[in-house]
C-alpha cells in the first residue's frame, strides 16, 4: 500500500474521530474550566498542541500523547487570574511497558471570597469550587499510532450546592515513518454526564480538536496548528511556534482565534527554561478588560518525545497493524587503541567491523549514521603480556549524554574473533529500549 493512500486513509479516521462533536446539542456548557489548559508550553504556542501532543503537556489536549513519555514525567502548574481566583494543576504519569503508559493528574479552581458590608464589617463568605482527578491511559498500537483515553470525575460547588460528574476523553496520534518530524493528532474530550445544580443540568463542554505540527528531527524549531469546535458549535483556530534560541531557552508564540478574540486577545507568548531537572516554563495571555493571565508550569521531561524508531517502514497499514518492537538506532564509532605502540591500530576498524556484523543479526537494533543515533557504542582496547588484548566497551545515551552500561572482556590475540563477537553479543544484551 503506498504512501499516499496510507495517509489519505488515517486523514480520513481522525476527520470521523473529530466529526462526531457535531453530534452534540447547541446550548450552554457546565463545568468550563475544563478548557483551561494549565501547562505554559502548550499556552504559549496559542494552544496549538493536539497534533504536536508529546509530554505530559498533552494531557489536556490529546491523551494519545503521554505515550512519548519516556520513563517517567510530572507537571505542576499555577495560574494566576484576577479576583483572587486561583487554579492548580499536578500530573504524573509512568511508563509501564514499551507500549503502556498511565498518568493521574487533578485540577483545582476556586474562590474563597469574604462578603463585607459598607462599614467593612464581615457579613459572610462566598465560596466556590472546581474539582476534578483523573486517570489516563495511551497505548502505542503501531510505531506510527498511538491511543489515548481519559477518565475522570467532576465535582462543583457554589455556596452550599454541589453538582458531580463523570467525563470521558479519546484520542489518535499518527506520526507518518516516511515524513520525520511531521506529526498528527485528534481528540474528543468531555464526553459525559451533565452538571446538574438543583434541578438545572448543564452538558460538559465537548470539544473535538484535531491539529498537524512539524518539528525536523535534531532542528531547533517547531510549528503547530490545530483546529477545534465546541458544543455551541464555536470554531477556534491556533497557529504556534516554538524556537530553541539555546540549549536550555526556548521562545514561543502563538494565536488562539475565535469568534470572541481580539488580536489582544489571542496573542499568545511563552518562554521556557531547561535546566538537568527539568523544564521550567511561563506564558502570558490577555484577558481583555478582565486583565492578564499569568501561568507557572513546571514538568520533568519539558515536552521532549520518546519517540518509536522512524526506520521501520512497514508502518499501520502494511498488512494490517503493525505491532512490531521498538528499534533501537545505534552508531559504532571506531575503537581506540590505548597501546603505546601503533602495532596493534589495525583493530581498530575490525573490532568495529565485528561489532556491526554482530548488531546486523538483531532484528531490533538499526545501525544509524552518528548524527542520528540515540545509542552510541564507544570501545577501548589495549595489548597485555601473553599476547592477550584487553577490550572495554561503554553504551552512551544520546539523550542525556550519559555513559548507562559497560562490558569488558580479556581475549586471546588467536581467538579475536570469537571473543569479539561474545563480547559483541553481551553489549547487545544491555542495551536498553529493545
Amino acid at each position: 500500500m503506498n504512501t499516499k493512500f496510507r495517509v489519505l486513509t488515517i486523514s480520513v479516521l481522525l476527520l470521523l474521530l473529530v466529526s462526531y462533536a457535531g453530534a452534540g446539542s447547541v446550548g450552554t456548557s457546565g463545568a468550563t474550566f475544563l478548557r483551561i489548559h494549565p501547562m505554559a508550553r502548550s499556552v504559549g504556542m496559542g494552544n496549538a498542541y493536539t497534533g504536536l501532543a508529546t509530554g505530559i503537556e498533552a494531557l489536556t489536549y490529546n491523551p494519545a500523547g503521554i505515550t512519548t513519555v519516556d520513563k517517567w514525567d510530572i507537571g505542576l502548574s499555577q495560574i494566576v487570574y484576577a479576583m483572587d481566583i486561583g487554579y492548580s494543576y499536578a500530573a504524573v504519569a509512568r511508563r509501564l511497558s514499551d507500549k503502556t503508559v498511565i498518568a493521574l493528574h487533578m485540577t483545582y479552581l476556586g474562590t474563597d471570597d469574604v462578603q463585607r458590608d459598607g462599614n467593612g464589617a464581615v457579613i459572610g463568605n462566598f465560596s466556590s469550587y472546581d474539582f476534578a482527578p483523573a486517570f489516563t491511559i495511551g497505548y502505542q498500537i503501531a510505531p506510527e499510532v498511538a491511543a489515548g483515553g481519559t477518565i475522570r470525575y467532576i465535582r462543583s460547588e457554589i455556596f452550599n450546592y454541589n453538582a458531580n460528574a463523570i467525563g470521558l476523553d479519546i484520542g489518535l496520534t499518527y506520526r507518518p515513518i516516511n515524513w520525520p518530524g511531521v506529526s498528527i493528532g485528534a481528540a474528543i474530550q468531555n464526553i459525559g454526564t451533565g452538571i446538574e445544580f438543583i434541578s438545572t443540568s448543564s452538558p460538559q463542554p465537548l470539544t473535538a480538536r484535531i491539529g498537524i505540527a512539524y518539528s525536523p528531527p535534531r532542528s531547533n524549531y517547531t510549528l503547530a496548528g490545530d483546529l477545534s469546535m465546541d458544543r455551541e458549535d464555536q470554531p477556534r483556530a491556533n497557529f504556534g511556534a516554538e524556537y530553541r534560541v539555546l540549549n536550555y531557552l526556548a521562545l514561543r508564540g502563538g494565536f488562539d482565534v475565535g469568534y470572541d478574540a481580539s488580536f489582544e486577545r489571542a496573542l499568545k507568548l511563552g518562554v521556557g527554561f531547561f535546566s538537568k531537572v527539568g523544564s521550567f516554563d511561563y506564558a502570558y495571555e490577555s484577558m481583555g478588560p478582565s486583565g492578564t493571565n499569568h501561568r507557572f508550569s513546571y514538568s520533568y521531561l519539558g515536552g521532549q518525545p520518546h519517540l518509536y524508531d522512524r526506520t521501520d517502514t512497514r508502518g499501520f497499514f502494511a498488512g494490517g497493524i503493525s505491532l512490531t518492537k521498538e528499534r533501537v538506532l545505534t552508531a559504532i564509532v571506531p575503537f581506540t587503541n590505548l597501546s603505546p605502540s601503533s602495532e596493534y591500530d589495525w583493530m581498530s576498524e575490525g573490532l568495529k567491523e565485528i561489532f556491526i556484523d554482530r548488531i546486523k543479526r538483531n532484528s531490533d537494533i538499526v545501525l544509524s549514521p552518528y548524527q542520528d543515533a540515540n545509542i552510541i557504542i564507544e570501545g577501548k582496547y589495549s595489548a597485555l603480556a601473553g599476547k592477550e588484548i584487553w577490550v572495554g566497551v561503554r553504551i552512551v545515551s544520546v539523550r542525556n549524554n550519559t555513559v548507562i552500561g559497560f562490558k569488558e572482556a580479556t581475549i586471546s590475540e588467536d581467538r579475536l574473533i570469537d571473543g569479539a563477537t561474545t563480547l559483541a553479543g553481551a553489549v547487545i544484551s544491555a542495551i536498553p529500549g529493545r
